[in-house]
């Protein structure tokens, strides 16, 4: 049987570094105000800069470091043969509707997969509402570390 490699956590860029870096504009309006306050001595507290400062910067520190070490966990797992597979045909897909509000979820055989292309997480996440490739029937092999999916292959 041939398979299409569809998703290759290996082959993604972090695009979800984008989420994680949206925490500075907080940082940079912060820097902002500070740079107002000095050149025109305006009377804006600098507890105010510190007050969106701090939850921007909290913001890049935890979703980076979550995005980017659990892109790392699951690519070093592939690569190491650590992921568990399953192959076989998706016996029941419950889609995603478009605007969220619940995970999409496949089964293969006896395993469940839960994702949805709103949740940040460095496995596949693309449900069918969003053009994701996956249909009920289909033949799919999967190399997984728990609920994430580091590889998606497709038989043709």
């Amino acid at each position: 049987m041939h398979f299409d490699v569809v998703f290759d956590v290996a082959r993604q860029n972090a695009v979800s570094v984008w989420w994680a870096l949206a925490g500075g504009r907080f940082v940079l309006v912060a820097i902002v105000l500070t740079g107002l306050r000095k050149r025109m001595r305006a009377n804006v507290p600098v507890v105010i800069a510190w007050v969106l400062a701090v939850p921007g910067i909290f913001w890049m520190v935890a979703t980076g470091s979550n995005i980017l070490g659990g892109r790392a966990v699951l690519k070093d797992a592939l690569s190491s043969n650590r992921c568990e597979i399953v192959e076989g045909p998706i016996t029941a897909l419950d889609p995603m509707p478009f605007e969220g509000h619940k995970d999409e979820m496949i089964m293969v055989g006896d395993k469940r997969f839960y994702y949805s292309d709103y949740a940040i997480t460095p496995g596949f996440h693309q449900s069918v509402s969003h053009g994701g490739p996956l249909r009920l029937g289909q033949y799919v092999r999967i190399h997984h570390l728990g609920n994430d999916i580091a590889r998606l292959e497709i038989a043709h």
